[in-house]
């Protein structure tokens, strides 16, 4: 790094990770270094220390947030003051997710979920389907009457035969079990009590509950502990397959909602779980309403000034992300009395369709648009995404990071389209 002619600033670098360490003694640096002047410092001092360092990437984290210009514009545009010793915290930058590769599917893809290594999603072809991530084989195909708008895995114990939910635009509300050595899906359960499309699913994290959100303005709340899973497991491969194709003996078993939640004045369009006794709707009534299950009451109102039209709670910084047909991806804290937006992140230039936090990071999550991009955000950057993934050759309808290392899209070009992180 150059020591340019100016103003210098005192700045201590400090890592959590001991190799990457550099020592408690500030430094004098100009005020115009960037993040990459500051990531060369950091790997030339780390070289004189150990000739065997491997250069690294850094990303820097000035006051709770990502530097992303000079040092000088970044403390200007925050109103920091100079004079004081700046600490400057320091972590490995995150890569780029690399494409995986594409499913050309035959028509608009509403929804899609991952669980290990299948892949879900909901068409406007009247079906869903299983995929398998490693090469997209079709492992089942599970026909509505109209568009299936959501799906959702329930996740378990059992990873052999897993259960999954899909929704419709018929009104109906199914659960299913897929036998993968059979390559047949077996409804379980039909759930009744949506007089509209079925747009939004949300299981509970310990497998036990789910919600859904429909276009009749209401929220269910449902058992996800299937009756007789036990029994189309242990039959015959030739059984379940008769099942699956409508000519068996075994009945999918109907099911009432334990709870319905009423309150919004337009469609559902999205459904996330807070903790096990608590949920959050989003409407296109411009507000988000959380849900005591206990009382079947709402106890906060988050509200808006255009359609929600997906949110996504995190456990890890409890916040909702919400994205919005004005292009901005919002958070909030649905714990705080203000009900105040607590961030926007600015990138997307067209409807933001889908958002869904990391599962194992509290700061990223990631948006897909109309505008045909998706988004990998670090909540820390709200001015610009770590990165924009293109690929899409129109509207990204739907996004998936269940899964830790893989990204999943669909969109209304028919494809779903991987990422691995």
């Amino acid at each position: 790094m150059d020591e340019q002619e100016g103003k210098h600033l005192q700045v201590r670098l400090t890592s959590k990770d001991d190799k990457y360490s550099v020592g408690d003694s500030p430094f004098s640096i100009p005020s115009s270094v960037t993040c990459s002047d500051l990531s060369s410092l950091v790997n030339d001092l780390l070289t004189a220390s150990n000739a065997e360092h491997t250069a690294t990437e850094f990303d820097f984290l000035l006051v709770d947030e990502l530097l992303r210009s000079s040092l000088e514009d970044s403390l200007s545009e925050r109103n920091l003051s100079s004079e004081a010793t700046l600490e400057i915290v320091y972590f490995p930058k995150n890569q780029a997710p690399e494409s995986d590769g594409q499913i050309q599917l035959n028509d608009w893809i509403s929804s899609v979920d991952c669980l290990g290594s299948y892949i879900l999603s909901g068409l406007f072809d009247n079906h869903a389907y299983v995929w398998t991530k490693e090469n997209g084989q079709c492992m089942g195909s599970i026909p509505h009457n109209a568009s299936v708008k959501s799906v959702a895995w329930v996740r378990n114990e059992d990873n052999e035969s897993p259960l999954f939910l899909t929704g419709a635009a018929d009104e109906s509300l199914r659960m299913w079990q897929l036998f993968p050595e059979d390559g047949v899906c077996q409804c379980v359960h039909t759930y009744i009590g949506h007089g509209r499309s079925v747009d939004c699913l949300a299981v509970d994290p310990t497998g036990q509950r789910f919600c859904s959100g429909s276009w009749d303005r209401s929220v269910r709340l449902w058992p996800a502990i299937p009756d007789n899973v036990g029994a189309a497991a242990n039959g015959t491969s030739a059984k379940r397959k008769k099942a699956c194709s409508g000519t068996g003996d075994v009945d999918p078993v109907d099911k009432q909602p334990l709870l319905t939640l009423t309150g919004h004045s337009e469609a559902v369009s999205s459904v996330t779980w807070l903790d096990s006794g608590s949920v959050a709707s989003a409407s296109w009534d411009h507000c988000i309403k959380v849900w005591d299950l206990d009382t079947g009451v709402h106890t906060a109102t988050l509200a808006g000034n255009n359609v929600f039209n997906s949110i996504s709670y995190s456990p890890l910084s409890s916040l909702i992300v919400s994205g919005n047909s004005d292009r901005f991806v919002r958070l909030w804290d649905p714990r705080s009395e203000a009900a105040v937006v607590q961030k926007m992140l600015r990138f997307h230039t067209g409807w933001v369709s889908c958002v869904e936090w990391s599962p194992n990071s509290e700061y990223q999550l990631v948006s897909g648009s109309f505008d045909k991009t998706i988004c990998q955000w670090d909540i820390r950057s709200p001015k610009a995404p770590l990165y924009s993934m293109t690929g899409h050759t129109d509207k990204v309808m739907c996004v998936s990071w269940s899964e830790p290392s893989l990204i999943v899209s669909g969109g209304s070009d028919s494809q779903l389209r991987l990422y691995k992180t």
